[in-house]
């Protein structure tokens, strides 16, 4: 992984080694329907850990003033573009060939969303049989999404499974702006335990953590996920 440390915690916390552990989920419980995504990583024959793709995001995203039209996709749960980065679940994870392992992106005129479903390293089993998924969606456009009107320049990420094993504590959730500040949901410093304890709280499936410039920062909310929403259109960018 070697960037920024991360990782979340569910109902069941141990603390060395940390098991994050939530009952599997059916992909409506994310922000955005994945099943019409397309795979970023192929071919799937093969296995992938720490690597990173650049991804056309089929539009333009503002990053306080700064717009950009791509981001590099790394398997270990984050996006990054410049000094911005998205951590949603930045862990020492591995993307599986030939099982039901995948890294898929929805591309749509108002967003663009990044859905992870991989597996935790472990040093026991290079591919241990546990799966975690979780999700980042950026808002181009303003776009109301399961009954919620999200702004153009709104982040979100949205967890549908954790369950993995951790052989560490060091983890980090957060957004970096263009500016390298950091941004830890809910006052956290985005790192265990402040972070894991947040996550344990969360509802996941129905909740999910809302980032949105104001000013020269981001504030941090949570937004309920109602409805579910039709699967999403998968469409590469050119």
């Amino acid at each position: 992984m070697n960037r920024f440390i991360c990782q979340v915690a569910p109902p069941f916390l141990l603390i060395a080694p940390v098991l994050l552990f939530l009952p599997a989920k059916s992909h409506a419980d994310l922000l955005i329907d994945p099943a019409n995504g397309t795979d970023i990583f192929t071919p799937k024959t093969r296995s992938f850990d720490d690597d990173s793709l650049v991804r056309k995001i089929g539009g333009t995203f503002d990053v306080g003033g700064v717009p950009i039209t791509e981001v590099a996709v790394n398997v270990d749960g984050h996006l990054q573009s410049g000094k911005f980065v998205a951590d949603v679940l930045d862990d020492d994870l591995i993307l599986k060939g030939g099982g039901p392992d995948y890294i898929r992106e929805n591309v749509t005129p108002d967003y663009y969303t990044v859905t992870w479903n991989v597996r935790g390293y472990a040093k026991a089993a290079a591919f241990p049989p546990s799966l975690s998924q979780f999700q980042v969606t950026l808002f181009k456009k303003n776009a109301t999404v399961r009954g919620t009107a999200y702004q153009s320049g709104d982040i979100v990420f949205s967890y549908g499974r954790l369950y993995h094993n951790v052989d560490t504590q060091t983890f980090d959730v957060s957004v970096y702006d263009q500016q390298g500040r950091k941004i830890a949901p809910f006052g956290g410093d985005g790192s265990f335990p402040t972070t894991a304890q947040f996550l344990s709280n969360l509802s996941f499936g129905r909740q999910a953590i809302l980032f949105r410039r104001e000013g020269d920062t981001y504030t941090q909310s949570l937004v309920t996920l109602n409805a579910a929403s039709p699967p999403a259109a998968g469409k590469p960018a050119p």
